[in-house]
This record gives structure tokens, sequence and C-alpha cells, in this order.
């Protein structure tokens, strides 16, 4: 489609640039007049005016079905790849490697297997007769899957070290009415944990009522705060926790 897109685009182009060069005026005879002679003038001819824009017309469409295959196309060589080659294993794709499970993390779950599956590019060696993992071999898939979550459970406790500190926030907003102070660590909103910028987008996006729960770390201690749906109008930044309140943020996550 982009190859065809980008023809018909260099074909309008060209197009136009003839058809504006076209040339519309014709000579009048020349005419004798009380003696006189007069030459002829070169005027307008609305035939070939009708003519040069009838090329402008077509030439100006060819060239926005092109622009438009070559914008929203795909090419021919990515389709010839897709139906001849085999896909490439989900977990190649950098980004799903580093992708996270948004839904509840049961080892029993069909849809997690799944994810753990892809993410971790578990396969059977049909040689060796075992399933691999990285560099790891194991006799059957629940083992290896269990391995997996075991990764996933390490990697979000790494992620719990870090929480949005509260620097700043607005006078009578929702953060403000439900309680929120300057210093306090947030660590859970709408019952999400918050350890980056997205998940506080994520969390936001999944308010589904008009109130909701705001957790924060202060002075060591886990408030639950009740806060109204909305932007809480706050700012602040991720910074890793301390040892002491990071113990206590994993206690909670257990």
């Amino acid at each position: 489609m982009k190859t065809s897109g980008l023809l018909l685009l260099a074909i309008g182009l060209i197009w136009v640039a003839i058809a504006f060069n076209i040339d519309t005026t014709v000579t009048t005879d020349g005419q004798f007049v009380g003696g006189s002679y007069y030459p002829g003038k070169s005027v307008h001819n609305i035939g070939k005016m009708d003519e040069r824009r009838n090329h402008l017309m077509i030439a100006s469409l060819l060239v926005i079905v092109g622009v438009v295959l070559f914008a929203f196309g795909s090419t021919g060589r990515t389709k010839s790849a897709t139906s001849v080659a085999s896909p490439a294993p989900v977990s190649d794709n950098e980004d799903y490697k580093n992708s996270r499970y948004n839904g509840e993390r049961n080892i029993a779950s069909g849809k997690y297997q799944l994810f753990l599956t892809k993410k971790y590019a578990i396969e059977k060696n049909a040689t060796l007769e075992k399933y691999v993992v990285e560099d790891n071999l194991f006799e059957t898939l629940e083992q290896a899957l269990e391995f997996c979550d075991n990764k996933e459970k390490q990697a979000e406790l790494e992620r719990l070290r870090t929480a949005y500190k509260v620097e700043y926030f607005v006078k009578n907003s929702n953060a403000d009415l439900a309680g929120v102070q300057l210093g306090d660590f947030l660590v859970a909103y709408n019952r999400k944990a918050i350890a980056s910028n997205m998940d506080m987008s994520d969390a936001i996006a999944s308010l589904s009522e008009p109130t909701t729960t705001l957790v924060v770390f202060r002075d060591g201690k886990a408030l639950v705060l009740k806060v109204s749906a909305g932007a809480l109008g706050i700012d602040g930044r991720f910074e890793e926790l301390d040892p002491a309140t990071y113990a206590l943020r994993v206690r909670k996550a257990a």
C-alpha cells in the first residue's frame, strides 16, 4: 500500500506540474481597420482553460489518494513477511519484556500463565524434553511457571522501593480535603500500588466511583484516606523509600 501510494503521489505531482504549464492562450487574427493593420492579440481560450482545470482536478485527486495510501498503508514487503514467515516471539519485543501484569497474579489463572509464557518465552525443548526459561531447565510446565511467577514477585518488590513524595498540594483540592500533608509518600490510589507515573495514570483511568481510597505513609505509619475522584491537585516526585518505610510497604503489599 505504501509503495502504491508513493507511486500515485509521484504521478500526481508530475501531472500537476504539467497541467500548470498547459498554454490556455490563443492568438486572434489581425485586422485592417480604417486602412490600418492591427495585429492579433493573445487571449485565454475557454476550452483550453477547462482542459487545464480538468487535468488539475484529476492530478490533485491522485496526490490526495497517494498521500492517504502512503500515510496509512503497509508496505508490500511487510505483508509478504507476515504471510510467509513465522511471527517473531512476543518475548523478542523489549516493551513486552518490561511489561507488568495488571490483573491479579494468580498462578492458576490461564490468563496469567499465558502472560508468563510470552514474557519469559517459555518453550519445551524437544531434544531434552524439558521446559526452558532463560538458562534454566524444568521437568514440568508448572515448575517453569512457578519460577517465572517468583521472578515477577521479586520484580514487584523492587518496584515498590519507589513512591511518590508530596511536595506541594493545591489548597482545597481533593488531596487537601482528604488530609494529605507535605512530605507524605503516596503508595496506593484506588487500591492500586503507585510506583511510577504510569501507575498513577492507570489508577485514575480505572476510577468508576465518586470516591476512592488513598494510602499514604507518614511518620512510619500507613494511613488510608478517603478522597473524591478526579485530579488530586498535588505535585512532587518519585524517590526511593528509606529501608524502614520500604519494609512497611512490603508488609502491606504481602
